[in-house]
């Protein structure tokens, strides 16, 4: 992906404070200059992808959705309104794109920052202690750091300091990857997660440039947008149903 703003900064979601996030914004993307066409094509590219996981969302709705394939058949129950064939329609309307409409601001990009785990396998050759500072770190691409500056080297970021990092209006060059999909009955969200990028800026009011061919001027954005924004992604941990496509998860990855 091209260098972006994360408006909001990174930290701990609203309802589920065990969890992180990032949101990325396409601002910039009908700009005519280098940096907007770059931002234009990851937008398209990206909603490419949002289209195909829709269709392959549908190509399987029998196997994710019980209702779809009990309605499928040829029986129906008397006894239960609606009963038979689920529409199409009705079935694509459980989908939900991860490409999100900015409020009086470009479209965004929810990003997980998903924490170490230690392998249960693993797991006895760790003290306690151990294993708790090892879960303080974010999981990323095997073989690179998680997050660097602008002359390669590792940034030491942790669930302690992640906000510090990366706070509101910093700007990042993001590596990312679709993680897997919530499938609940009525709803389909597919999850991106941030696996290795490069911390361009983190200051909110910018006084140097990176990539001077992805800079776009910063605006500032109100708090309010980034709780709507994480309400919306929030999930029932009782209403869950998570599909996980890939443990480990490298095939969808997104990069510039």
């Amino acid at each position: 992906m091209p260098t972006m703003s994360a408006p909001f900064g990174a930290g701990t979601q609203k309802k589920n404070e065990s969890k992180y996030s990032m949101a990325i914004s396409f601002e910039g993307m009908d700009a005519d200059t280098a940096a907007g066409r770059k931002l234009r094509r990851a937008y398209d590219k990206m909603q490419q992808i949002d289209d195909r996981v829709r269709d392959l969302m549908m190509e399987h709705k029998e196997t994710l959705y019980k209702d779809v394939k009990d309605a499928a058949g040829t029986k129906k129950d008397p006894k239960k309104k609606g009963s038979g064939p689920i529409s199409d329609e009705l079935v694509q309307l459980r989908y939900e794109s991860f490409i999100k409409p900015g409020k009086d601001m470009p479209d965004l990009m929810y990003l997980s920052l998903q924490t170490a785990r230690v392998p249960e396998k693993d797991a006895a050759k760790y003290t306690e202690q151990e294993k708790a500072e090892m879960e303080k770190r974010f999981a990323g691409m095997p073989g690179y750091d998680f997050l660097v500056d602008n002359d390669g080297n590792a940034i030491d970021i942790t669930t302690e300091n992640v906000t510090n990092i990366i706070p509101w209006q910093s700007r990042v060059k993001p590596v990312i990857e679709l993680a897997y999909c919530w499938v609940m009955k009525d709803k389909f969200y597919p999850i991106w997660s941030f696996v290795h990028g490069l911390l361009a800026s983190n200051v909110k009011e910018r006084s140097f440039d990176i990539r001077r061919e992805d800079d776009d001027e910063d605006e500032d954005a109100p708090r309010e947008e980034e709780d709507a924004m994480q309400e919306d992604e929030a999930q029932d941990g009782d209403e869950e149903d998570a599909m996980q496509e890939d443990d480990e998860p490298r095939e969808e990855e997104a990069e510039a």
